[in-house]
């Protein structure tokens, strides 16, 4: 069911948001495609910030994802290393490359280039599109980790939890 596919990444986001709220880490969420279906989707959701993560959680929740919405993940992504700043860490998560006409692997290294830490989560994407993910994570100097089912998606939840680590914070 396509409906309770969409849900899974934010099933394990939520995990992951309560995780590193526990850990005391500064939250804030980055949404496309639930607000409009253009290229111009990209919004900050929920500012970054410490004790965020209920706000982030509300937030969350509310999100309804668009079928056949464009995918712009170099802006969104754009958008959270802004907000994440120097020595702060990005997590996304995606079911697919950017759709917007851009080259993944040309993502501004300015972007990433202060210590902030890229995480790309790829969720059931196919094997041509996790190449041009593998590619946009290394272009940031990130990680990039896929998961193929709910039970890996959680999985990996963990150990991108376990990645962040907010004891310098």
């Amino acid at each position: 069911d396509q409906q309770q596919e969409a849900r899974i990444p934010a099933l394990a986001a939520r995990e992951m948001i309560e995780d590193l709220g526990a850990k005391g880490a500064p939250l804030g969420l980055v949404s496309f495609g639930d607000t409009s279906s253009t290229c111009q989707s990209a919004r900050v959701a929920v500012k970054m910030e410490l004790n965020a993560g209920e706000r982030v959680l509300n937030e969350l929740n509310d999100i309804r994802p668009r079928y056949r919405a464009q995918t712009p993940l170099l802006a969104a992504l754009a958008l959270a290393a802004e907000q994440a700043g120097p020595d702060g860490h990005v997590i996304a998560i995606t079911d697919g490359i950017d759709t917007c006409q851009l080259n993944p692997c040309d993502l501004p290294k300015e972007y990433f280039a202060a210590k902030t830490s890229l995480i790309l989560v790829g969720l059931n994407v196919a094997e041509d599109e996790a190449g041009e993910l593998e590619c946009l994570a290394e272009s940031a100097e990130g990680t990039y980790l896929s998961a193929d089912s709910e039970l890996e998606m959680i999985t990996l939840s963990e150990v991108t939890t376990a990645l962040v680590d907010v004891s310098s914070k």
